[in-house]
């Protein structure tokens, strides 16, 4: 094997995770969940994009009744997979390649056995390991999808590195027009166009309408007119 370190994307059910944030409130939680699956795909494009292995495990792959679970087992899988180093990200960050890459880099060349990357919300969008410090931690000490996380990781982990690079996560719409790119927004208007032309054809125009004024709320970063179905 070339590259001993892989980035696993860890991603929870669409569905699921479209019930707690619904990015979209105002909407449906079908249209929240397609909107997830969007960002899911964009942070898998991101990590390969990187040029390191890529291993996705998602709710279907996820092992174990508890969310510590699920974390562990994933890692084991990527350990067992023969790679010395895994790095595992979430899918409602706002990393881009550069950052991710650089991140990677900085564990890697480093003598430490772990490294965390914090969210703005006391949570970590990054969290690498190498085999010593996955057999040495108690994963299921960490107060998983709380404001506690990295605070708990930093009293559990030894020799950590601390990655330089806070970012939030899209738990709301405002999140997302904080953090996508003039680029990405375009992408992502294109995504979600093709979901409200379908509603058009079951939905009372009215919500199609709301729906459409939500869309350039949300996706109004930088453009210089209101974005039009293509």
């Amino acid at each position: 094997m070339l590259c001993q370190t892989a980035i696993v994307v860890f991603a929870d059910n669409p569905l699921v995770d479209a019930r707690k944030k619904r990015l979209l409130a105002q909407h449906s939680i079908g249209v929240n969940t397609r909107l997830i699956t969007a960002l899911k795909k964009r942070t898998i494009s991101v990590a390969r994009s990187t040029g390191y292995p890529v291993v996705v495990i998602d709710h279907t792959l996820q092992v174990g009744k508890t969310f510590a679970e699920r974390i562990q087992s994933a890692y084991r899988t990527v350990f067992q997979m023969g790679f010395e180093k895994v790095v595992l990200i979430g899918t409602d960050g706002s990393t881009d390649a550069d950052t991710l890459k650089k991140s990677v880099a900085a564990f890697e060349n480093s003598n430490r056995h772990s490294a965390i990357a914090a969210d703005c919300r006391g949570g970590a969008w990054l969290i690498a390991l190498n085999q010593k410090a996955f057999t040495s931690t108690n994963l299921n000490g960490i107060a998983w999808q709380t404001s506690r996380v990295y605070a708990d990781l930093m009293d559990s982990l030894a020799s950590v590195l601390e990655i330089d690079a806070v970012l939030p996560d899209f738990n709301s719409s405002n999140d997302l027009v904080k953090n996508f790119t003039d680029g990405e927004a375009r992408l992502l208007y294109r995504h979600i166009s093709t979901i409200v032309l379908f509603f058009a054809f079951i939905a009372p125009q009215q919500r199609v309408n709301n729906l459409l004024e939500d869309l350039y709320i949300l996706l109004n970063i930088g453009l210089r007119a209101p974005p039009t179905l293509v």
